[in-house]
This record gives structure tokens, C-alpha cells and sequence, in this order.
């Protein structure tokens, strides 16, 4: 007994390669996109925490000038020669993180990271928004990169009432108050209770 079904013309149902061709540009960029949101995974125990939790804070530590600068200006631009993949994870998480900052051993400001920029090509649209925010007496341009290996905004900057050791804050690390003479930046810690109470 036949089959009597249709059976396809030449050519029905086969994609030419031309056709194929078409849908390449759109699976490539499909790629791109699910390598990007796998790369911006927390991967670690310290990005999870930063990703996930609300009492998490940055130390930072930058000259009294452009300290100044924070509370003076409703946005500042500062750089970094390292990458800060937690910060720019926490960043992109709750959409600003708290941050201190430190003068020598003693926390005196604070502010938010509200916007970061990684491996920035200063020649971009996005980088425009960064440089827009670099004070005119910001010098660290001079020697490095126009935005470093990252860049960061930090918003809403005070000078804090009662400045405090910075050996008060505790890392989220390993749970230990911050050593006397540490000099590493960023440190990630636990923000003091009533430090940011509007956050997130």
C-alpha cells in the first residue's frame, strides 16, 4: 500500500545557505550575551555575600582632595588600576553600594558607588558619563589611563560627624575587625549599624 502523504517539492524544507547565513549574526550576539550574564555569576563566597546581602560596605582609601571633592560635587568620578569584580558585582546587584572612605588609619568619609565601568574604552559612549564626572584638578590621568583598569561614581559624599579607626569595621571575609596598618583597597566589609541607613 503507498504512502499517500505529501511528500516535500524540491527544495521545501531545506534552508539554503544564504537563509542559514541569516540567523548567524543573531546567534553570535545570543552568545555574547549568555557569556556575558555567566561571567557576572558570583562565583565565590565573597561575591554571593556582596550580591545578596544589604549590611555590606567598601573600604576605600583616596587623598583628602578628592575626598573633598565627594562632598562638594553631586557625582565624582575615581579610578583604580586594579579590577574591583566584587564591588562592580554588588554594584550591578543592588544598583549602588555603601563605601567608606580612610585617611591614613581613621574612616572620615562616606558615600555610594552608584555606576562602574571595567577595562573601560575611554573612546566609548558608556565611558563618556565617567570622564563627565572627573574633578579638573584630578591629576591621575597624568600617569595612567584616563579611567584606569576601573572606573567608579561615587555619589552622595559626607564627611563623617565622628571619625573612627578603621580597625572598628569588620570584613566579610572572615569575619575579623580590619587589622592596624591594613593597607589594601577595596576592603569589603560590614557596614556599622545607622552608617547607611537609606541603603539599599
Amino acid at each position: 500500500m503507498g504512502d499517500n502523504s505529501p511528500q516535500p517539492s524540491a527544495g521545501e524544507g531545506k534552508e539554503t545557505v544564504a537563509e542559514m547565513m541569516q540567523h548567524l549574526p543573531a546567534a553570535k550576539e545570543l552568545d555574547r550575551s549568555t557569556l556575558d550574564r555567566n561571567q557576572r555569576q558570583p562565583k565565590t563566597k565573597l561575591q554571593r555575600e556582596f550580591t545578596s546581602r544589604t549590611d555590606v560596605a567598601v573600604l576605600a582609601k583616596n587623598y583628602e582632595t578628592r575626598l573633598e571633592e565627594t562632598v562638594e560635587f553631586e557625582a565624582v568620578t575615581h579610578r583604580s588600576n586594579s579590577v574591583w569584580k566584587t564591588v562592580a558585582m554588588g554594584v550591578e546587584a543592588h544598583g549602588r553600594l555603601p563605601l567608606y572612605y580612610r585617611l591614613g588609619e581613621m574612616v572620615a568619609y562616606k558615600g555610594y558607588i552608584t555606576d562602574v565601568i571595567v577595562e573601560p574604552d575611554p573612546t566609548s559612549e558608556k565611558a563618556e558619563k565617567f570622564l563627565d564626572h572627573v574633578t579638573e584638578d584630578d591629576t591621575f590621568a597624568e600617569s595612567n589611563d584616563p579611567l584606569g583598569k576601573m572606573a567608579y561614581i561615587v555619589r552622595g559624599g559626607e564627611r563623617i560627624e565622628e571619625p573612627f579607626p578603621q580597625t572598628e569595621l569588620v570584613k566579610v571575609t572572615n569575619d575579623e575587625n580590619i587589622a592596624e596598618g591594613y593597607r589594601y583597597q577595596p576592603a569589603h566589609v560590614y557596614q556599622r549599624d545607622g552608617d547607611f541607613p537609606n541603603f539599599p
